[in-house]
């Protein structure tokens, strides 16, 4: 952890206690470059990154903002800090319960106390609250 912000290093030792996959993954807004893979997978083969951007070659390019249909189905999918950057985050909601196998599961992460960082936008702050009643509605 050393040379990380107490808030990356505590979200590390959260994944690295309380998260462990070993089937098919999509990573949404993640680029290529997060170093909390190395705490949830057993195989870093698992995983498939999507980004607005292709940061490296294997990451595959996806906007986030409109609907959007994977080549396949995810047993999990993530999407750690990502939420606050998507204006339209009822789309983004809706076309992740699209692509998740039954009983697949979804890991969010949002900031809550956490400055201004656009990139490329920067929109909300959610609370547990917030979150819990907007995917309960959502997921119905």
């Amino acid at each position: 952890m050393l040379g990380k912000s107490y808030m990356r290093a505590s979200h590390n030792l959260f994944l690295k206690k309380n998260i462990s996959l070993n089937s098919p993954t999509a990573d949404l807004g993640s680029g290529e470059k997060n170093d909390y893979k190395k705490f949830i997978f057993m195989n870093k083969s698992f995983v498939e990154n999507f980004d607005l951007y292709k940061i490296k070659k294997i990451t595959k390019i996806i906007n986030l903002e409109k609907k959007f249909f994977l080549k396949k189905k995810y047993k999990n999918i993530l999407l750690f800090n990502v939420l606050e950057h998507v204006e339209n985050k009822d789309t983004l909601i809706q076309s992740i319960n699209n692509n998740l196998k039954k009983n697949g599961k979804l890991e969010l992460f949002v900031p809550f106390m956490y400055r201004y960082h656009g990139d490329p936008k920067d929109f909300y702050r959610f609370t547990h609250t917030f979150l819990k009643n907007f995917l309960k509605k959502k997921w119905l």
